[in-house]
């Protein structure tokens, strides 16, 4: 199944028209939000998304690769935490059979 992935310019477009402004500064708001986001988690913080989930930075343990035997230094990892309103939408819309609540 195709994935259909939303990019920036029809997020734009969409935000242009729910708050009746120009494209021009929707994107600038877009810009700043995203790069807040970054910044944010670059210097640790948890970025949480009200009806959509969590992102968090965590620390990755030493690992060996099989195939060579290096040694993979700890490292840090970006997961994201779905919200489980949203979880829930998307399951009982995709299967035949209901989750119970």
């Amino acid at each position: 199944m195709k994935s259909k992935a939303i990019s920036k310019r029809p997020m734009v477009k969409e935000l242009a028209k729910a708050a009746q402004i120009p494209a021009v500064q929707a994107s600038f708001i877009y810009d700043v939000i995203f790069s807040i986001m970054v910044k944010k988690i670059k210097e640790g913080h948890d970025i949480i998304l009200p009806n959509v989930g969590t992102l968090r930075q965590v620390k990755g343990r030493e690992l060996t690769s099989n195939l060579t035997g290096v040694k993979v230094p700890p490292h840090k990892r970006l997961r994201f935490k779905v919200n489980i309103s949203l979880a829930r939408l998307i399951r009982t819309t995709t299967r035949e059979y209901p989750i119970s609540k």
